[in-house]
């Protein structure tokens, strides 16, 4: 039997921080996956894709991408064998799985556990707030399998071996029809082959001793393999037209909190900028001549969590790693400071009892145990948050209700509980005339000038609000003689045209 060392116990307290952590918070609170969750039985059930909008009564029918099909299924089965508490389970034990992939990487270029953690908790932090249940959390894990497989030379000071030569574009065809961030795999491969360039002709002087270089020629391969494999979708290079009119566009930065541009107006950005200047210190200072690798990582994945503050996730990814192999250094070298590994006296029973205690809790935490957890201020809603309007529309669907509803984010929801007997309002699937939508919409939410007549050039039947947000929507509507209250209650009211 392997006795539990105190390093050990350091592991596995940390593993069953993060999974505790995961199973505690994981609220299926994004309505695009509930939307993509109807997708996935949709396509399941027919055995075709969903490439037009089914939903959204303004685009209803119009062609889109739909860039998440494969996770969509994947997502549609596993609640088919488990609902909501399988899949809120196996959502923590990804994020678990990223993290311990990144924990490994970092324990292999230094060496040093605690540091390891700790380097990982770092980036964690800047990334936690993106680590919702949604099809981003299959980017992460691939964006940290490649970064990991790309650094592996470093971290074991071997070569790469031949099965990455198949993991690769395997990776990059899962990535590329479960998510759109699969482009970050690309830029991820070519920071690596380009300060490896970079790197050869300092050393040499000599473009023609690029084409020698081992390491430049494999890495080359993974870049070219992986191309190929982006255009392994149903939609072939459209893909990729898709993506840049996604991120070119002004609309998601106007309307959609999350694609705004990182700021210090928020806390989120401050703490961005400032991880942002803490890593450029410790590459610039820790080590006597600054890895170019590290610098082009830094400088590269700085300026995309710039474009908008959902991009910071992949920043606090990128940065794990680079603060594993500098933060010792610059400790010890400005501070004289060495963080080590416990070599003291081992109690391995008290190990083994702290690691049960741990194994206890996490089990309790399980979405199963939910109910009879103590620890755990119990909630009606779950596995759904205080967003989602669950009363009402159980109330619609006990009115057998159809038509067109206007309604505030919880459009997934409605989708997910509703289709095909209600049409929403808000879908942002559709690019093709969404900025005219979202002005409409804002219209009404604010109830600017023109707003009824916004509500009858689309024929809404019914109008669902959170009386919490919309106190004053709500008070222009009950003025109106055409509009009634059917059904109220201490967060949703719904209005019916008469």
């Amino acid at each position: 039997m392997h006795k539990i060392t105190l390093n050990k116990l350091w592991v596995i307290s940390f593993v069953g921080a993060i999974l505790i952590l995961m199973l505690k918070t994981s609220y299926i609170n994004n309505f695009d996956f509930l939307w993509g969750l109807k997708n996935g039985e949709i396509m399941f059930k027919t055995k075709k894709l969903v490439t037009e909008e089914l939903f959204s009564f303004p685009n209803i029918n119009k062609f889109y991408i739909n860039d998440q099909w494969l996770y969509q299924i994947i997502s549609y089965l596993i609640y088919m064998i488990g609902g909501f508490n399988l899949i809120n389970f196996i959502h923590a034990i990804l994020v678990t799985f990223i993290c311990l992939i990144l924990f490994k990487l970092c324990y292999k270029l230094n060496n040093n556990l605690r540091l390891s953690i700790l380097s990982v908790l770092i980036g964690f932090t800047l990334s936690v707030f993106n680590f919702g249940v949604r099809a981003q959390i299959i980017g992460v894990l691939f964006f940290s399998l490649y970064l990991y497989m790309l650094f592996f030379p470093l971290a074991y000071r071997q070569r790469y071996p031949r099965l990455y030569f198949v993991l690769f574009p395997i990776i990059m065809i899962c990535w590329v029809n479960s998510h759109s961030s699969f482009v970050l795999g690309l830029i991820l491969i070519g920071c690596f082959l380009i300060s490896s360039i970079l790197e050869e002709l300092l050393k040499h002087k000599k473009f023609s001793i690029l084409f020698k270089i081992k390491r430049i020629k494999i890495l080359f391969i993974f870049f070219i393999l992986s191309i190929i494999s982006v255009f392994i979708n149903p939609y072939g290079y459209k893909i990729i037209t898709h993506l840049f009119n996604a991120v070119t566009s002004e609309y998601p930065k106007s309307f959609i909190s999350e694609w705004a541009y990182t700021s210090v107006k928020e806390p989120l950005g401050i703490y961005f900028f400032v991880m942002l200047f803490f890593t450029l210190i410790l590459v610039l200072k820790s080590k006597s001549k600054p890895e170019i690798l590290e610098f082009i990582l830094l400088l590269i994945f700085g300026a995309i969590g710039l474009i908008a503050i959902r991009f910071t996730l992949w920043f606090g990814i990128i940065i794990i790693p680079l603060l594993s192999s500098n933060f010792g250094i610059f400790l010890r070298k400005y501070f004289k400071i060495k963080i080590e590994d416990f070599r003291e006296r081992e109690y391995y029973k008290l190990n083994f009892i702290l690691s049960f205690l741990i194994l206890g809790l996490v089990i309790l935490y399980l979405p199963w145990f939910r109910e009879v957890n103590p620890l755990i201020k119990k909630e009606g809603n779950y596995p759904f948050d205080n967003s989602v309007p669950i009363n009402a529309v159980e109330f619609l669907k006990k009115k057998n209700i159809k038509g067109r509803i206007f309604h505030t984010q919880c459009g997934g929801y409605l989708e997910w509980a509703l289709y095909p007997d209600v049409e929403t309002f808000l879908g942002i699937r559709v690019q093709e005339g969404i900025e005219r939508i979202m002005r409409d919409y804002y219209k009404i939410i604010y109830a600017i000038e023109g707003w009824g007549k916004i509500l009858d050039k689309y024929k809404i039947n019914y109008i669902l609000l959170n009386t919490m947000e919309q106190r004053y929507l709500i008070s222009c509507l009950k003025k109106r003689h055409n509009w009634d209250i059917i059904y109220s209650d201490k967060r949703f009211v719904i209005f019916e045209k008469k």
